[in-house]
Order: structure tokens, then sequence, then C-alpha cells
């Protein structure tokens, strides 16, 4: 059994492995389900609607109360969808409406028909679905991997970007081995590490020891 398919509990890998493709129709049935009870928790009433690029058919979730106002564009982290923005989308949408977008090639209904990864395809991707959403610059926020895609947007194709907000970017350091290591650890099955253990030591010149 490969390493992949132990850490997700999959039966098998998708049979061509494209972005976006599911192992099978219960997965996609059962991953679907929870998704639409997470969707349920955005501010209401809410809209859903996809969105054609070049590259990708993406579904798009938008709360606008203030629909003449500057657009706020939400982009998630690698492996999420834009349910997990429902603390936030009622706040953020107090001057102008709020887009969530599921990235294409993780789990969310977005189908990826070409890869968005490189730089210039993924702000070429997202630079077309501005255009399609408003004719106003958009305030982009992202996380994690979304803080990445802020900011190549900005470097690449800054004509329809207002702002951005980065919250925990992925992509201004190389991942070291304390990456690897919280990452382990966040695998169902893996044990997390000892918050009860004691605190390391200081070492001199370091804060908060004497000889600092």
């Amino acid at each position: 059994m490969s390493l992949l398919k132990r850490i997700t509990g999959a039966a098998d890998l998708a049979s061509k492995g494209e972005p976006g493709s599911w192992v099978d129709d219960a997965a996609r049935a059962k991953f679907m389900a929870a998704y639409e009870r997470v969707f349920a928790l955005w501010p209401q009433p809410s809209e859903e609607f996809d969105i054609e690029t070049a590259t990708a058919t993406t579904r798009v979730h938008a709360y606008r109360p203030h629909p003449d106002g500057a657009p706020v564009v939400l982009l998630t982290g690698a492996g999420g969808n834009a349910g997990a923005w429902f603390p936030q989308v009622a706040a953020l949408a107090e001057d102008g409406p709020v887009y969530g977008i599921d990235m294409p090639g993780d789990a969310n209904p977005s189908v990826p028909r070409a890869p968005i990864t490189p730089p210039a395809a993924c702000a070429a991707w997202l630079d077309e679905l501005l255009n399609k959403l408003s004719d106003r610059p958009a305030h982009l926020v992202g996380f994690s991997y979304g803080g990445w895609v802020a900011m190549n947007q900005a470097i690449r194709a800054p004509g329809r970007v207002a702002s951005i907000t980065l919250l925990d970017p992925a992509g201004l350091t190389k991942l070291d081995a304390r990456f690897w290591f919280w990452l382990f650890h966040q695998w169902p099955g893996h044990p997390k590490p000892d918050a009860a253990a004691p605190p390391p030591r200081p070492v001199a010149g370091q804060p908060g020891h004497a000889g600092a």
C-alpha cells in the first residue's frame, strides 16, 4: 500500500490521476454531503454559481447584501474550499460583495481543464475570473496557499487587484524539517506532539536566558 493511500485512507487513487478527480462516486457523495452542511453556515441569502474560464470551471460562493461596492475575493489554502470562511463573510460584506473561490484541483465542485499551479497560468486564470466577477478591482484575501495566489496576482496581473491581505501566506520561505514534522502529525492516526512536554531550556544569547 502506498504512503499516500495509508495517510488518506483511500481505497485506491483516481483512475487517471487527474487534478480534481475523485477516488469513486461514493467518496464524492460523502464529501459533498459534508460540503453542503458547511456552506449552510454562510450568512444568508448566499448564492453559488460556476464561472467558465479558459482553463477551469470555477465554483464561486457569493454573499452580496451591498452588490455595488468593491468586491472582496477569498482565496483558500491548499486542500480546502471556501466553506472555511463562514465566520468572516458577514463582516467582510459590510461595504461590498464577498466571493469565496473554490480553487480548481482541490476537493470541491470546481473542475480544472489544465494545470493552474504554474505562476503565470495561475495569474491568467484568476485575472479572467476577476474580470467576470466585477468591473471593479478586487480586494484579495488569501490564507496559506491562497496568500501565495494573492501575492502572485499582485505581481503578475495587478490590473484587477485593489489590495491584498495575507493570512499566514505560503511561499515566503523554503519548507524545512519543522513543516514536515507538523504535517506528519496532522494526519489521522498519527500522534500529536506531547503538549505536556516541558519547553526547551533557553540557550545562552536567547531571550529569557540570564546571559542574554
